[in-house]
C-alpha cells in the first residue's frame, strides 16, 4: 500500500513538471515570436513616437507585422479594415510608403473611434485614414442573419474613395454576442473587392473563425488560404485576378 501512495505521489509530481515545462516553453515560444515581430515591424518603419502597449485584447504583435507585410507587397490602393486600433497605425505607416494607397477603418463603438483618431494624429497619420463610426445593425447574407457594421454607411465611404479593395482586414466585430460574428465581411464587401486581393482574418484559432473561413471557401472558389500559428491564429485569403 504504502508504495502505491509513493508511486502516486510521484507520478503527480512527474505530471505537474511535465505541464510546468510546457506551460513555460509556451511563453518563450510566444516571447520569442512577438519580439521577432517587433524587430520585423521596426525593420521597416520608424514610429514618429512609441507604439501603446499591447493590450490583450488588441492585435498581437505577430498579426500587425502581417498587416505592414501585406499592406508593402501587395500594395492595395484601398485597405478597409474591420476593427479599429493599432493595426489601423501599423497600416498607415505602411500606407505613407506607397503612392495612392488610401485606408478606410471601421468601428461600431465609437468610444475606440475616438482612441484612434487621437492615436493616428499623435504620429502624424490621421489624413491617411478615413475613420468612421458603423453601428451593428440586422444584417443577411443568404441563411445567416447577425449583427454587422452598417453596410449602408460603410459602403458609402468605400464608393466615396474611388478605388476597389485591394486588401481587406477582418478583426471585428466581436464575436462573444453572437455566432459567426464576422461571417458578412465577405459576401457584403465581396462586389467591392478588386480582381487581385488579399483577405487576412485574425482569432483564426477560434471554432467560429475557422467555419466562417471554410463557409467562405466554398461560397467564393477563386479564393486560396494560407494558415498561419500565430498567438491567436491568422488565416491569408489571396485571390490572384479574374
Amino acid at each position: 500500500m504504502f508504495d502505491l501512495i509513493v508511486l502516486a505521489v510521484i507520478g503527480a509530481a512527474l505530471f505537474f513538471i511535465v505541464q510546468s515545462a510546457r506551460s513555460v516553453q509556451h511563453e518563450v515560444d510566444v516571447r520569442y515570436r512577438r519580439t521577432e515581430a517587433w524587430l520585423a515591424i521596426y525593420s521597416v518603419v520608424h514610429p514618429r513616437l512609441p507604439l501603446p502597449p499591447i493590450e490583450p485584447y488588441m492585435a498581437t504583435p505577430e498579426l500587425l507585422r502581417h498587416v505592414l507585410h501585406l499592406t508593402l507587397e501587395r500594395k492595395p490602393r484601398l485597405i478597409v479594415e474591420l476593427g479599429s486600433g493599432v493595426s489601423t497605425l501599423i497600416a498607415a505607416y505602411g500606407a505613407e510608403q506607397l503612392e495612392g494607397c488610401r485606408i478606410v477603418s471601421v468601428d461600431h463603438e465609437a468610444q475606440y473611434c475616438e482612441a484612434t483618431r487621437a492615436l493616428l494624429a499623435s504620429h502624424g497619420l490621421d489624413q491617411r485614414v478615413r475613420l468612421i463610426h458603423a453601428p451593428l445593425v440586422p444584417v443577411e447574407c443568404g441563411t445567416h442573419r447577425s449583427r454587422w457594421y452598417d453596410p449602408q454607411v460603410l459602403n458609402a465611404t468605400i464608393q466615396e474613395t474611388g478605388a476597389e479593395i485591394g486588401l481587406l482586414l477582418v478583426d471585428g466585430p466581436p464575436g462573444m454576442d453572437q455566432r459567426l460574428a464576422r461571417f458578412p465581411a465577405l459576401p457584403l464587401l465581396h462586389p467591392r473587392l478588386a480582381p487581385e486581393c488579399t483577405v487576412l482574418v485574425d482569432d483564426a484559432r477560434r471554432p467560429d473563425e475557422q467555419e466562417m473561413v471554410r463557409l467562405w471557401m466554398e461560397q467564393f472558389p477563386g479564393f486560396s488560404a494560407r494558415r498561419f500559428a500565430t498567438e491567436k491564429g491568422a488565416v491569408v485569403l489571396r485571390r490572384e485576378g479574374r
